[in-house]
């Protein structure tokens, strides 16, 4: 009996103008011949047919300008999707580069730093930094936006306090003015205090492996930004897991959620 619903849904559906424009022109003719005497000789109410067949062509009309309307709709959002910017974040590589003893400036103690970096071979430089990107891979170019790195901090606080260095007190984030349809921008910074996790004195259990997932707390990344048009898209959220990439190298790679 379901599947009969649901086809008869599926029809109705599919053929709903046909059904607005032959009901109620049934219901019509119903009222009309109702009390009518057809036979051949018989002489028909001639402004009863002129009513009725005014009403149909009112019915028609009506008809035809919301199917214009909703062809107009349909060319305007294909209009909008193609001049619609859709953010991804790049996979993300780094190493880590440990600087040793310096003093936390928020509790003055001694404590350690991981910065990532390309190669920690050379040294804590600006040049040096490992840095992930942004691709905008729609058709439209994207303003006003915002990245933001999404983790439970009080979890980072357990693992590393009085260990490592906590550089930011809240959510790490950073804004951009746009990014151009098929364009990448480079100079976005990875988690760094969630980075400080994997450092070797962390009181997080890291599985030591060469290759392969690690097994930590979820880190995220919302990009939100807006199109040419003022459309805001406030939810672009990226689900980010690390993973080792040899014996020195990690890689954050992102997959959407699908609340997104």
């Amino acid at each position: 009996m379901s599947n009969a619903f649901r086809k008869i849904r599926q029809y109705i559906k599919k053929h709903y103008l046909y059904i607005l424009i032959i009901l109620p022109i049934f219901v019509l003719a119903i009222f009309f011949f109702w009390k009518e005497k057809l036979y051949l000789f018989a002489k028909i109410n001639d402004q009863k047919v002129a009513n009725f067949f005014s009403i149909i062509g009112s019915i028609i009309t009506t008809l035809s300008i919301f199917l214009i309307y909703r062809q107009l709709q349909e060319v305007l959002n294909d209009r909008k999707a193609q001049s619609l910017p859709k953010l991804f974040p790049e996979e993300f590589k780094f190493k880590k580069y440990t600087i040793e003893n310096i003093q936390d400036p928020k509790d003055s103690k001694i404590k350690s730093f991981i910065h990532p970096v390309v190669d920690p071979g050379l040294g804590f430089d600006d040049h040096n930094d490992a840095l992930f990107s942004v691709t905008n891979v729609g058709n439209g170019t994207a303003v006003n936006i915002s990245i933001v790195w999404l983790y439970e901090i009080g979890e980072i606080k357990d693992a590393i306090e009085d260990i490592y260095i906590l550089p930011l007190s809240g959510n790490e984030g950073f804004d951009i003015n746009y990014i151009k349809a098929s364009e990448t921008n480079h100079g976005f910074y990875g988690p760094v205090n969630y980075i400080q996790i994997l450092g070797d004195k962390s009181r997080m259990k890291i599985a030591d492996t060469i290759f392969g997932n690690l097994d930590l707390p979820e880190l995220s990344v919302n990009i939100a930004f807006s199109d040419l048009h003022g459309n805001k898209y406030e939810r672009n959220r990226f689900f980010a897991r690390i993973t080792k990439n040899g014996s020195d190298e990690f890689v954050i790679r992102f997959t959407p959620y699908h609340d997104s």
